[in-house]
């Protein structure tokens, strides 16, 4: 048989080295801790606990059970594996005696302890041998070394606790187990690994979700040199095609630690406004996107824009055409070229004058790039990149410039210049990628990569920025933050969660297969977020008159409970309840259920219905009912809300506002006009009164009206007189 006593103290008097003075763990800068969630240090998080020390800890996803745990202090120093940990720690607080009583044998105890356990964790032999040790240990111990817990418990207990089940029936050990793991320093550290589990898993899961989603479009060598950019044009408010745009760029800078630029294409003075970059700017900052730069403009470079363009018209790379705009669409269209197309560049430059000026004559004209008038990609016949613009005036530069770049000009120049290093576009612009590198080469300009991914499009909904406006300027909406736009307000303002838009098009990637989607899975995807969250609230409502119930033995005086206002979320906290011998249901209860029923009364119990009353037309008037607490609320196949009138708890009015599509069409085509499919009864309201905690919560806040479904309060409450307004979430359940 084995001596245990002798092998641990030869293993530590023979291999334990005189103890280096240990780094200071208790400096503002933390120490590193590391290990893998099935192999979870359970021992070193305690000792961390125990000591204080200022430890950030990291669990790694997906490690093995055999990943070593590892320590780095501020000074660079590390360690591994958990008893060294341990020993760290204990070293950092002599005064709390994890080596024992400081004597020299019991050190040498503790140590000989952490040696044999590691040993034979590293050996992977069976477990309840050295269980049977440590329980004839402690045949007359409560610890393992001396009479106060040391890093020698934790450890032996850090091992059996990822070996459960293999020690046997063994007296001592059990209660030793128990004990330890009953110290405030385990137990913390037992939740830590519950949560570090839970954490892990997740990452986990996420990783595998999004497996594939950057395949082909980074490449690893460009890490922490990325630069990506997005551009929205200031000629509406952002919508959820642009969060798509918006969120992909910094989620791509985000992932391979790069920088996202935010840069307004401000190019197109007749559309743009102040209003847009201001809207803009709130909703990426609602989407949590903010740029790593300074925030960019296109009209920052106008002036150097202008020179490249004078310098392809010198080095015959670009032209001025004055063909009517019909006629030359018709033309690069057929491939012909136009009549000033091989003119001299002194020519073109004469009426580049005229342009810059934005002088009649010069107003006739644009600046075309002279590519190929007969490529077979139509984006490359010759396409117009300089403009004028003489009103409105610029909403930055005013009426400094007269000329004015068009997209396909400027963006590949600013880009560039820059730093971007992926230009993110959706693949309708496919096309014209050729046309954005060839601007470049032409002005010798360094090449950007170009990502294509889909473009975001739904069911019954137009994204185009022009009829948005129309919408808006028809008046058929309330602005473009109505509830029904697909614009970035519109749809949080519906109830849609800004983590679920992000979730949403997280999973979206950079997908290329275009199809129509379908808004449920994005209000499916919201509910599971808000469901486990909302608060629940009751109301009853109007359409139908309320039916006055007495409960013949209920209470005279009104009774008030506090009840849950989430019942599987207790964080939720509670709300007051009214409870009295007269209550209102729901007159459309009243279609399914019969005199004798028992029914449950939700938050109280069950009633037998005594009697219903009608009135001539066959409406149901009023009923009674006798309390039966005793019965069984499952066997009851009706289970209802209610209010009760009383003053102390006064009802809120409610508006209850439901939305439809704004187009009634599935799809609209190429060839419709939107017009003829707008859905001008797309909104209903209806009226409701509310349980009087609804005087609390406020504008913004996502709630259940139980058996009604979720809504978003649009309008808290002010007064009495005045609704609450509160909008219908989807919650991607098909009527």
């Amino acid at each position: 048989m084995v001596d245990f006593e002798c092998v641990c103290s030869s293993v530590v008097c023979i291999n334990m080295p005189a103890a280096p003075a240990s780094p200071s763990i208790t400096a503002s800068k933390p120490a590193r801790m590391r290990f893998s969630a099935s192999g979870f240090a359970l021992a070193a998080v305690a000792a961390k606990n125990l000591t204080g020390a200022n430890v950030q800890v990291t669990v790694m996803p997906g490690g093995s059970a055999t990943m070593t745990p590892a320590i780095n202090a501020p000074t660079g120093e590390g360690f591994q594996g958990e008893a060294t940990i341990c020993r760290f720690f204990a070293r950092q607080r002599p005064d709390l005696g994890l080596y024992g009583n400081g004597s020299v044998e019991q050190s040498c105890d503790v140590d000989g302890l952490l040696d044999l356990v590691s040993a034979w964790e590293l050996s992977g032999s069976d477990a309840s041998a050295l269980a049977k040790y440590i329980d004839q240990r402690l045949t007359y111990r409560t610890f393992l070394v001396g009479d106060e817990l040391t890093i020698a418990d934790l450890v032996a207990w850090s091992f059996f606790s990822r070996n459960s089940g293999k020690a046997g029936s063994l007296p001592h050990f059990s209660r030793w187990m128990k004990f330890i793991g009953m110290q405030p320093c385990a137990s913390e550290a037992t939740k830590e690994f519950r949560e570090a589990t839970k954490t892990a898993a997740s990452k986990a899961d996420a990783k595998k979700q999004d497996s594939g989603r950057y395949d082909g479009v980074v490449d690893e060598s460009m890490r922490g040199k990325v630069v990506t950019r997005f551009p929205p044009e200031p000629s509406g408010y952002l919508h959820i095609g642009h969060a798509k745009a918006a969120l992909l760029n910094h989620f791509y800078a985000r992932e391979f630690d790069g920088k996202l630029i935010i840069r307004f294409d401000d190019t197109n003075p007749a559309k743009e406004k102040d209003e847009f970059v201001e809207n803009i700017l709130k909703d990426l900052a609602t989407l949590g996107i903010k740029s790593d730069v300074p925030i960019t403009y296109t009209s920052d470079y106008f002036d150097l824009i202008l020179e490249l363009g004078e310098k392809m018209i010198r080095e015959g790379k670009a032209y001025v055409d004055d063909t009517p705009v019909e006629q030359m669409r018709e033309m690069r269209d057929a491939g012909t070229p136009c009549a000033r197309r091989e003119l001299p560049a002194d020519d073109h430059l004469n009426l580049w004058k005229e342009m810059i000026k934005g002088s009649p004559e010069g107003k006739k004209c644009c600046v075309r790039a002279k590519i190929d008038i007969e490529h077979k990609n139509k984006a490359m016949r010759d396409p117009t990149i300089f403009r004028v613009v003489l009103s409105p005036a610029h909403h930055r530069t005013g009426t400094k410039y007269k000329c004015y770049p068009l997209y396909d000009f400027a963006c590949p120049i600013v880009d560039s210049l820059e730093g971007v290093t992926t230009a993110m576009r959706t693949n309708e612009y496919r096309d014209r990628n050729v046309q954005y590198w060839w601007m470049q080469e032409a002005l010798g300009m360094r090449k950007v990569d170009i990502q294509d991914y889909s473009r975001l499009n739904f069911i019954h909904t137009v994204l185009s920025k022009r009829k948005l406006t129309w919408f808006v300027q028809e008046g058929l909406v309330d602005g473009w933050n109505d509830p029904r736009f697909p614009t970035v307000q519109g749809i949080i303002r519906r109830g849609l969660t800004v983590e679920s838009l992000r979730d949403f098009i997280s999973k979206q990637g950079f997908s290329r297969s275009t199809n129509m989607m379908e808004w449920d899975k994005i209000w499916a995807l919201n509910k599971q977020k808000i469901d486990p969250v909302a608060h629940r609230h009751w109301a009853i409502s109007n359409d139908r008159t309320p039916v006055p119930v007495t409960l013949t033995d209920g209470p005279k005086d009104c009774q008030n409970k506090f009840v849950a206002l989430h019942k599987k979320n207790p964080d939720a906290g509670v709300r007051i309840q009214a409870f009295h011998n007269q209550i209102l249901m729901e007159s459309r209860d009243f279609d399914v259920i019969s005199v004798g029923e028992e029914i449950t009364l939700m938050n109280i119990g069950n009633v037998i219905v005594d009697s219903i009353e009608k009135n001539a037309e066959g409406a149901v008037t009023g009923a009674k009912a006798h309390l039966n607490l005793s019965g069984d609320f499952k066997k009851t196949k009706t289970k209802v809300h209610y209010l009760c009138p009383c003053k102390q708890n006064e009802f809120v009015q409610l508006e209850l506002v439901d939305f439809g599509h704004l187009i009634t069409k599935r799809k609209i085509e190429e060839e419709d006009n939107f017009e003829d499919y707008v859905n001008r009864d797309s909104k209903k309201s209806t009226f409701a009164m509310g349980d009087g905690a609804l005087r609390t919560v406020k504008q913004g806040e996502i709630i259940q009206l139980e058996r009604k479904g979720f809504y978003r309060v649009d309008k808290a409450y002010v007064r009495a007189e005045t609704p609450m307004v509160l909008f219908s979430i989807p919650t991607g359940k098909k009527e």
